[in-house]
């Protein structure tokens, strides 16, 4: 439904979220179409999670949970679907780690696995 879309120039092998948040940023409607679902299934997956569990705290990682324009409407739709008294204890935030947030959480439990 996007056939002018940017992002019908990359190759599938090498389409990442880098791609499709970049093309977003530079108004490409099929971007923009892709990270706001992004946004929304996230939501709802975190409004699971909070009411579930009832945290206090949310943390966003990876390459699409650090994505500046995700946070706002991840926020919103888990405010909007969880469990109401937990949503308002719960604060969701971007990991500082970036990117490579799972790779630190795998080294450290290959290292807690290794010490027994």
């Amino acid at each position: 439904d996007f056939p002018d879309s940017e992002l019908n120039s990359v190759s599938k092998k090498e389409l990442s979220a880098r791609h499709v948040f970049e093309y977003a940023r530079q108004g490409d409607m099929l971007g923009a179409y892709i990270v706001q679902r992004i946004a929304h299934l996230v939501g709802l997956g975190v409004a699971n999670v909070i009411s579930l569990v009832n945290p206090q705290l949310v943390v966003l990682g990876g390459s699409i949970g650090c994505q500046p324009e995700l946070l706002p409407e991840v926020r919103k739709i888990a405010s909007r679907w969880a469990q109401p008294a937990s949503a308002e204890s719960t604060k969701i935030i971007a990991s500082q780690l970036g990117p490579d947030a799972g790779l630190y959480g795998a080294a450290y439990a290959s290292l807690v696995r290794a010490q027994g």
